[in-house]
């Protein structure tokens, strides 16, 4: 019975990986995060662009709670 169970749940997980394999090829593949003293969007797409090449999809500027620094993060 136990064996049938854990049948089951690896078909279930097969199918949804072959799902999210077939069907949601444009996932983003990485973000990436850099420090920033002064993070407008334009310096964040500029440094984003240099280090992501033609990977780059989209930059945002974000400061975290307590921290001093701004933070560019890249997705690509």
């Amino acid at each position: 019975m136990e064996a049938k169970k854990l049948s089951n749940w690896s078909l279930v997980f097969a199918a949804m990986v072959l799902w999210i394999v077939i069907l949601a090829p444009n996932l983003v593949d990485s973000v990436l995060g850099i420090q920033m003293s002064q993070c407008s969007r334009d310096t964040c797409i500029a440094a984003c662009k240099k280090v992501l090449r033609e990977k780059y999809l989209n930059a945002s500027c974000a400061k975290p709670k307590g921290a001093t620094k701004k933070l560019c993060f890249c997705f690509g």
